[in-house]
């Protein structure tokens, strides 16, 4: 009898534990704590298959679904716990996500779900009110798989968009402080859609570009061959950015912060990304069908609106920007944006405003878009410095979560010899592409198609169409037209110091389109100064499409460009242009670029040979003097 009970027993339990086990949700929850732990929903750390990854995916799906309002969803200290998410999320309001462990993305490309634009963000919560994001962890991308399969001709991630790590959509009152983030395959955290009252501080965000230009220039060797090795070799010699970055595509689109919405406070966040550092969308609560194009631009209360940007340190950013606006029927818009007390260092683009081209339904139907009152304030710009705190800061970022091993980082000696090499080249190249483009006008070089067209995407300012330009031909280049349907008024520039950097172009770029003029534009004590300064100009397409007022100390002077608001008639009847001297015919870029990198790779060779010859004469010296010198035996 007590056998025949044991065995119904154990048919029982073995019954309920299958039960339990065929249940996606079933945590173990702690009825005296408001705190979830992943692991009691399943997750196991350590653990990098991708079956775990995905079990790992349904827990943190399960732990946030479970919870209810105050309580806190935690990832462990100590551990890295790898995920394919499993589904976008809708959590109970005023829920905690602490993460105080590594959360990695998984890096099996082809597990990944798919949700209606890409492939889905591995933490994606829509509609949450008093969410709070935090923790003394890492959310870890593991991008270098992603941008590998990017820039491969024929990715299906040409298609499908690669995820985001953190989107947060139509939320309120939200909070993300404290936490790391490294290496997304795209955004790093995105507040999109409608995004209303939300306070992002203390985070920090960091790509590892050196594996990015490691694998774009093995992907250019692998479609290109021997040529493309033998260039690279030559060119290696320049310490540039911009010279050691050809196509296919650079930077990866990794944004630091994209946010859309109204009433968002950014402050005190580290971004090294070599992308847009923080970038302000237009919202897509966009005006309808029944709204006029011709509405007054005061009147659109859909705008992106009341966004501040404070207390940022970057490194090897890609811009301050707002946009890009695409002009549609829908009128989309960004206003009252500021920026302010933000320190960039060797960023290869500064303030950043990017109007974008409209589509092509727009030559049928009224589009329209607007970016307005943006300010740029007490901005610091050290093109030529790595500040010396930033190695230590890196390592410490990539080893929170008490799991990750530090990254192996270039040697101090490699540093030193990257620093040596053509320092003279370096200089002397990027001084002559500066005397070149020192005319108003668009330069030559930044409309031609090739390989110089590189140098023409870093700016210390850039107001004008967005510079993007994918593999398999997306986005609208690095010198696209203007556009007429998307207005720029009231940008301001306050107390912007820019120095200390090799820009291949001029001082800055105002490019507007005449038919519609940039307005209001006001420049205040703003100071660009490179390397070769006597010879800096602001660029613009025309004498007679920026229209603004400048004050206090502004150098070089930008009148070429910005033209006093009382000047609305540009040009007056009595302009002339001035005359070239007789006798002296039009600068062409192109050829005294070809004419001096030509004239470089003689040296090149000269310096070859003499070197080779030095070094027989050495190993040629007869014994007898090597014998009278102290180190003689």
């Amino acid at each position: 009898m007590a056998s025949s009970y044991s065995f119904v027993g154990l048919i029982t339990a073995f019954t309920t534990a299958s039960v339990v086990a065929q249940d996606p949700c079933a945590c173990e929850l702690n009825a005296t704590s408001r705190e979830i732990s992943i692991e009691a929903c399943g997750a196991t750390p350590m653990t990098a298959t991708t079956s775990v990854a995905r079990m790992n995916g349904v827990a943190l799906a399960c732990a946030l679904e479970n919870a209810v309002a105050g309580d806190t969803v935690v990832i462990p200290y100590g551990a890295q716990w790898f995920v394919i998410p499993d589904r976008p999320l809708t959590v109970a309001p005023n829920l905690t996500l602490r993460i105080d462990g590594e959360l990695v993305a998984h890096d099996g490309i082809g597990e990944w779900p798919l949700d209606g634009r890409g492939h889905l963000a591995l933490v994606k919560i829509s509609n949450a009110s008093g969410l709070v994001v935090e923790g003394r962890g890492v959310i870890n991308g593991q991008g270098l798989t992603w941008w590998w399969h990017f820039v491969r001709p024929g990715s299906s991630l040409r298609t499908h968009k690669r995820p985001i790590l953190v989107e947060l959509d139509n939320c309120e009152d939200l909070v993300v402080r404290d936490i790391a983030l490294l290496d997304a395959p795209r955004f790093h955290v995105y507040l999109g859609a409608t995004t209303r009252r939300a306070h992002v501080s203390g985070i920090s965000i960091l790509v590892d570009w050196r594996k990015q230009r490691r694998l774009l220039i093995d992907a250019a060797k692998r479609r290109n061959g021997l040529a493309w090795a033998i260039v690279h070799a030559w060119t290696a010699y320049f310490k540039p950015w911009w010279w050691s970055f050809p196509l296919p595509m650079f930077p990866f689109n990794t944004d630091g912060i994209d946010v859309a919405g109204t009433d968002v406070l950014i402050e005190n966040v580290v971004v090294s990304n070599w992308d847009d550092i923080v970038a302000v969308k237009p919202s897509r609560l966009r005006g309808g069908d029944n709204v006029s194009a011709d509405l007054p631009l005061d009147q659109w209360s859909w705008c992106t609106r009341n966004v501040t940007i404070r207390n940022v340190t970057t490194l090897y950013g890609g811009g301050l920007s707002v946009g890009s606006v695409h002009p549609s029927e829908k009128l989309p818009c960004v206003r009252d944006v500021f920026f302010g007390d933000i320190e960039m260092y060797r960023a290869f683009k500064g303030p950043y405003v990017k109007p974008d081209l409209a589509p092509e339904y727009c030559k049928r139907k009224p589009c329209r878009g607007a970016i307005t009152n943006v300010t740029f304030q007490n901005v610091h710009l050290d093109g030529g410095r790595t500040p010396s705190w930033w190695r230590r800061f890196e390592r410490q970022q990539r080893s929170r979560g008490g799991a990750s091993l530090e990254p192996r980082m270039p040697s101090a000696h490699w540093q030193r010899l990257r620093q040596a090499q053509g320092k003279i080249v370096a200089t002397s190249v990027s001084a002559i592409v500066a005397w070149l483009s020192r005319a108003p006008k668009a330069s030559s070089v930044c409309k031609a198609k090739w390989l110089i067209n590189v140098l023409c995407f870093s700016w210390p300012v850039y107001i004008g169409p967005q510079q993007q330009e994918e593999p398999g031909g997306a986005g609208s280049g690095l010198w696209a037209r203007t556009e007429p349907r998307c207005t720029i008024a009231n940008i301001t520039l306050r107390n912007v110091f820019i120095h200390g950097g090799v820009w291949p172009q001029s001082a800055a770029a105002i490019r507007c389109n005449a038919s519609n003029p940039c307005t209001g534009i006001v420049l205040e004590n703003v100071s660009i100064r490179g390397r070769f300064d006597d010879r800096r100009r602001w660029i613009c397409d025309n004498h007679h499409t920026a229209f603004g007022s400048s004050s206090g100390l502004v150098t070089p002077h930008a009148s070429t460009c910005v033209k006093p608001h009382d000047a609305a008639h540009w040009p007056s009847p009595d302009y002339r242009e001035p005359e070239r001297r007789v006798g002296v015919p039009p600068r062409n870029s192109s050829l005294y670029v070809l004419t001096f990198l030509a004239a470089l790779g003689l040296v090149f060779l000269a310096l070859s040979l003499s070197n080779d010859k030095r070094r027989h004469a050495v190993v040629a010296a007869p014994t007898t003097l090597l014998a009278t010198t102290p180190y003689g035996t």
